[in-house]
């Protein structure tokens, strides 16, 4: 077990990913995200947490925000989750993890891993992959009974492809006030490889309609990147690119710079 600090949040964490820990606390994994955490989840927000992996987002969301419920179905990242969880008493209990794959509809599913169970990249659109588990899975309509129709929201969705797939049903969690929505997009995942752009444009297409009147913030690989709203992207040709890394989608809220 140590102790790792991001900006000004502080948790522990057991010793499987040391090089992990020390990538994160130095600012080199994923800073973008942690803008967005900073700006979007206060006391008041209820996080959910697609593809949670070990808890680099979790732990920090857990102590700004009132509730966080994380879903993870990969069994070694849940477990990993869970231990490091249970290494902090003072704010576990405000986070409830899910061992279940957010998807389009309940059931069982197969998932494959990249490189072994585990490695953060975890995904139901894999091809030929020599890893394979069965899953749970839950439906958005499951998910929104979980929370008020009325609590402030923040969403995750980081599925390494299937956000094409789920995306596209957020609209039972859209209806609020205040929601912001951050989604890593993998066309090449979700595409099988290269050439992607003809297989990809509907779907991301599909996506951003889902989220129209919202503003938008593009998510650099190292800053955050105002983008106007859905509206205006679609009358200057978004759709003539691919989504290649991420977007916040955001409700009762500017862009973020």
């Amino acid at each position: 077990m140590h102790s790792v600090t991001i900006r000004d949040i502080s948790f522990q964490v057991n010793d499987a990913r040391p090089g992990f820990w020390r990538q994160a606390e130095n600012g080199n994994w994923e800073k973008p995200t942690y803008d967005i955490l900073d700006a979007c989840v206060d006391e008041d927000t209820v996080c959910l947490d697609f593809g949670a992996w070990v808890g680099p987002t979790v732990l920090y969301e857990a102590q700004r925000g009132r509730k966080v419920i994380a879903f993870e179905p990969d069994p070694t990242a849940a477990d990993e989750l869970e231990a490091n969880l249970a290494l902090n008493p003072a704010f576990k209990d405000k986070v409830t993890v899910i061992r279940k794959a957010v998807w389009t509809q309940s059931g069982s599913r197969k998932m494959a891993a990249k490189t072994a169970p585990g490695d953060s990249m975890s995904s139901f659109v894999h091809k030929d992959a020599s890893v394979t588990f069965d899953v749970d899975c839950i439906s958005i309509e499951e998910i929104a009974a979980m929370i008020g129709p009325n609590d402030k929201l923040f969403i995750k969705m980081d599925i390494e492809g299937a956000e094409y797939e789920v995306a596209p049903l957020l609209a039972p969690l859209l209806q609020r006030e205040r929601v912001d929505c951050y989604v890593s997009f993998h066309p090449r995942f979700a595409a099988g490889g290269h050439p992607r752009f003809h297989k990809t444009f509907g779907m991301t297409r599909r996506v951003f309609e889902t989220f129209r009147g919202f503003n938008l913030t593009r998510v650099g690989r190292k800053s955050l990147l105002p983008a106007g709203d859905v509206a205006l992207l679609a009358r200057l040709g978004l759709w003539l690119f691919e989504a290649k890394r991420g977007f916040l989608f955001s409700k009762g809220r500017a862009p973020l710079r």
